[in-house]
C-alpha cells in the first residue's frame, strides 16, 4: 500500500480517493475504490501515472458501475415480455454503455403463464398510477430544486429502482467531473472533463423528475464553464481587488473599503499562459503591471510600475488563505502621503 500511495501524483488526485472513500462509508462504490487501489499498485513510473491517473480512476468508476448494474439485472426475472424482463434489458444496455467489455450472465428465458400475465399487467398499471401521482405532486410543488440534491423519489418496483440507481451513478460521475480541472495544462484533465460531459446527457436521457432536470442543468452548467482562473475577489495590499477574465482579456478594480461605491483604481490587461500584462489607472496617476498566477489558481504576485518606480504586489483569493491586512496604499505605485501636522 505504501508503494501505491507514493505513486499518487499530486494532492489534487488524492482528493479523488478521499472523496469516494467517504462515499463508501455508506456502502456505495466499494468496488471502485478497490479498482483504484489496484490501478495504483500496477501504475507505471510517476510521469506516466500522473498523466493517466484521472482516466484510470474514471475507467475504474465506470467498470464498478457497470458491474453494479449487472448484479442488479441478474436479480430480475427473465420471463418473455414481462415488466422485470424489460427492466433487465434496460439495465444490461446501460451497463454495456459504461463498459462495452462487460459480459452479463445470460438468464434462461421462460414464457409467462396466464396467471403471470395478469400479475404483470397489474404491476404495470400500478407503476403507471404511481408515475401519474408523482407527476401531479411535482406540478403542485414548484419550489427550486438543488442541482446537487440526491433526493430521488422512493423506488417501489424494479423500473423505479433502476431509474434511482442510474440517477445515483450519473450524479457520482457529475461529482467526479466537477473535481477535474479546466486548466489546459492539467495533464489531460481538461480533455477528460470534456469527454465525460459529452457522454452524461445520453446516459441521463430525457429527465422525468425535478431532481433529474436539476441534474441535467448542473451538467449543462459544467459544460458551459470556461477556464478563467483570474476571475474572483482577491485580498491585496491595495484592499479588495475584483478581477473578471473573459478569454484572454482581463478587467479589474480595487477598493480599500469594500463598501465604497467608487473603486480607488481600475486596470485592464491580457493573459498569456499564466501571466497578466496590463495598465492601471488611479486618477490622476497611471502605470503598468505584470502579475503571475500560481498553479493553484489561488495566489498571484508581480509588480506595478509608474515611470521609473517599481513596487511588488501579491494577491490571495478570498476564502483560500490570508495575506497581511491592506496597508495605507490607495495606488499601486507609492505609499500614502502623511498627514500634515496641525
Amino acid at each position: 500500500m505504501r508503494a501505491a500511495l507514493r505513486l499518487i501524483p499530486a494532492p489534487t488526485h488524492r482528493e479523488y480517493i478521499r472523496g469516494y472513500i467517504r462515499g463508501c462509508v455508506h456502502g456505495r462504490l466499494q468496488r471502485w475504490v478497490s479498482a483504484c487501489i489496484a490501478t495504483l499498485l500496477l501504475a507505471a513510473p510517476l510521469g506516466a501515472a500522473e498523466r493517466s491517473f484521472p482516466m484510470d480512476c474514471y475507467t475504474a468508476l465506470e467498470k464498478a458501475q457497470a458491474e453494479e448494474l449487472a448484479d442488479f439485472s441478474a436479480a430480475l426475472e427473465a420471463k418473455d415480455g414481462s415488466f422485470e424482463a424489460d427492466v433487465r434489458a434496460q439495465a444490461i444496455a446501460l451497463a454495456k454503455k459504461l463498459d462495452p467489455s462487460l459480459k452479463p450472465k445470460d438468464a434462461a428465458k421462460k414464457p409467462m403463464a396466464a396467471e403471470d400475465q395478469l400479475s404483470d399487467k397489474a404491476l404495470r398499471d400500478a407503476a403507471a398510477a404511481r408515475d401519474k401521482a408523482r407527476e401531479d405532486a411535482e406540478k403542485a410543488d414548484k419550489g427550486p430544486q438543488d442541482p446537487k440534491s440526491r433526493a430521488y423519489p422512493k423506488p417501489e418496483n424494479a423500473r423505479e429502482r433502476l431509474d434511482a440507481l442510474r440517477f445515483e451513478m450519473i450524479a457520482d460521475q457529475t461529482d467526479f467531473v466537477a473535481a477535474l480541472s479546466l486548466d489546459p495544462d492539467a495533464k489531460g484533465e481538461a480533455a477528460l472533463r470534456q469527454v465525460i460531459l459529452k457522454s452524461l446527457p445520453s446516459l441521463l436521457g430525457t429527465p422525468k423528475w425535478s431532481c433529474e432536470r436539476a441534474l441535467k442543468e448542473r451538467i449543462a452548467g459544467l459544460s458551459s464553464m470556461k477556464y478563467a482562473p483570474w476571475t474572483g475577489t482577491w485580498t491585496t495590499r491595495l484592499g479588495e481587488m475584483t478581477i473578471e477574465q473573459n478569454d484572454a482579456a482581463v478587467t479589474g478594480s480595487w477598493k480599500r473599503d469594500p463598501a465604497a461605491a467608487v473603486p480607488d483604481g481600475t486596470f485592464t490587461g491580457t493573459i498569456k499562459d499564466r501571466v497578466m500584462t496590463g495598465a492601471w489607472r488611479s486618477d490622476p496617476d497611471q502605470g503598468t503591471l505584470v502579475l503571475t498566477l500560481s498553479r493553484s489558481d489561488v495566489y498571484w504576485k508581480g509588480i506595478t510600475k509608474q515611470k521609473s518606480e517599481t513596487h511588488p504586489i501579491e494577491g490571495q483569493r478570498v476564502g483560500s488563505g490570508t495575506l497581511a491586512k491592506p496597508d495605507a496604499v490607495a495606488k499601486p505605485d507609492a505609499p500614502a502621503k502623511p498627514e500634515k501636522a496641525k
